[in-house]
């Protein structure tokens, strides 16, 4: 247990098999008038994997390693029982520090009320605690609702790129979201999982706009971003203007004349950098990124000082652009290839290690396939890849740069994942054969022909 209440009990081994075949009957009728074959089953794999590492995540935050998760779930219990008590269902909605210092008096509590501080953290607290009266307080249960309902959310834009837009586009976007460290930071109570499920909409309603011409996802759209913003306010930043951005390069495409379409390019290009040069609060916010992140950096220099732990350095770290430039090339790299397999010391730090592995050897193959001039060629002329590198740049040097632990780096890293091997893919596709590593790896996305395939924006 954590806090005043038990995280599992023997009710649970009733309840998780029960609320199992609950959401396997819900994915079966989901999916049941689906036309496309290869979405179906997919989808029905993808989502069913989404619930299993959803119980394998509570299990291993029970009886393994704790985590926010529990924390986030006492909270909820405590919400809810004061919510049964008063009858008070504003509790929901309301500041939590409106609840007095004699609301905060179990163990742990102290670092929860400290939690409930930021308005973020009381997200999945909220949710946690409106799922607890259809969960009959199930810490287990909870996990798999909010599993499941990201993975359908994941899966919303592979299914309209599927039906009206580019089914190869669709099927490189769903090997992206296989990436296994992804599938399960993304299948808890976490606000991990909250961010995800918003990046998913935001690309689902991007893709409903070109594609259907849907001015209605505009909504969703602004939900999605508020949401976000609130949850983690540096991956909104960074990528709602990506999401954009890809829109924009979309309907360049569509442009019949390549001049018109390349100056409008280049123009938008040289009006984003003069902005950004001359605005006071573009500077204000970068500075205050770079000094929070130098912050973070020596917190956990100090931890490791004090503390045993998957801890690394990357020595001194001017607090000023130029600073954190210098160090941007360690910093990416260790967000996407380490730690090496000698620096694993955890089991957890063992599996990032043999992702990190094979992103580099895809990297590799992909390079020496393709050759440094058509590889930087596809990656900067892409509407695809161009604007998801600009993201995963800049989200993995602050992110790597603020967290030097291979622990916690492992679950903060998790956004930009996808998109790198999205990009990976996307390359690998546009070349007249792709490296046989991609062929074994990544079955029945490529096939003879995908040099040429792509997005169709004239349709």
């Amino acid at each position: 247990m954590i806090g005043d209440y038990h995280l599992y009990s023997y009710f649970d081994f009733l309840l998780v098999p029960l609320f199992y075949m609950l959401f396997r009957f819900l994915i079966r009728l989901s999916l049941k008038n689906e036309t496309d074959t290869w979405y179906k089953k997919n989808a029905y794999l993808y989502l069913h994997i989404k619930l299993i590492s959803a119980i394998v995540f509570a299990l291993l935050l029970i009886f393994v390693t704790p985590g926010d998760s529990q924390l986030y779930f006492n909270v909820a219990m405590k919400i809810k029982t004061r919510i049964i008590e008063t009858g008070d269902i504003g509790l929901l909605v309301r500041d939590f520090s409106t609840l007095g210092d004699s609301f905060w008096t179990g163990q742990f509590d102290d670092i929860g009320m400290g939690l409930m501080d930021s308005l973020g953290n009381t997200l999945p607290v909220r949710i946690a605690t409106l799922l607890s009266f259809l969960c009959f307080d199930s810490f287990i249960v909870i996990n798999m609702f909010f599993g499941l309902c990201c993975g359908f959310l994941l899966m919303r834009p592979i299914r309209l790129l599927t039906y009206k837009g580019d089914k190869m586009l669709a099927r490189l976007l769903f090997f992206a979201f296989l990436i296994p460290s992804f599938i399960y930071w993304s299948s808890g109570l976490m606000k991990d999982t909250i961010c995800i499920s918003c990046m998913a909409v935001l690309l689902h309603t991007a893709f409903a706009f070109f594609f259907e011409k849907r001015v209605l996802v505009f909504f969703p759209f602004v939900f999605a971003t508020v949401i976000l913003y609130i949850t983690k306010p540096y991956i909104a930043l960074t990528f709602v203007p990506i999401v954009l951005m890809v829109l924009y390069l979309l309907y360049i495409r569509k442009l019949k004349s390549k001049v018109a379409a390349t100056f409008a390019l280049v123009a938008v290009g040289i009006g984003l950098i003069i902005t950004a040069i001359n605005s006071d609060t573009i500077n204000d916010i970068l500075d205050d990124n770079i000094q929070s992140t130098v912050s973070l950096s020596e917190n956990f220099k100090f931890q490791a000082e004090i503390t045993e732990g998957s801890f690394f350095s990357y020595g001194e770290i001017d607090p000023s652009l130029g600073g954190v430039l210098k160090k941007a090339p360690l910093a990416i790299t260790t967000v996407f290839f380490r730690p090496f397999p000698w620096e694993a010391k955890k089991f957890i730090t063992m599996l990032s290690s043999l992702e990190g592995l094979l992103f580099m050897v895809i990297t590799l193959a992909l390079v020496f396939k393709a050759g440094p001039a058509r590889f930087f060629k596809t990656l900067f002329t892409d509407p695809f890849c161009l604007p998801f590198l600009f993201f995963i740049l800049v989200f993995a040097l602050f992110t790597g740069l603020s967290t030097p632990n291979f622990g916690s780096l492992a679950r903060y890293k998790i956004p930009c994942l996808p998109f790198y091997l999205f990009i990976m893919l996307r390359i690998a596709q546009r070349l007249p054969e792709p490296p046989k590593l991609f062929r074994k790896l990544f079955r029945g996305t490529f096939t003879p022909g995908d040099a040429n395939a792509g997005l169709s924006v004239d349709s």
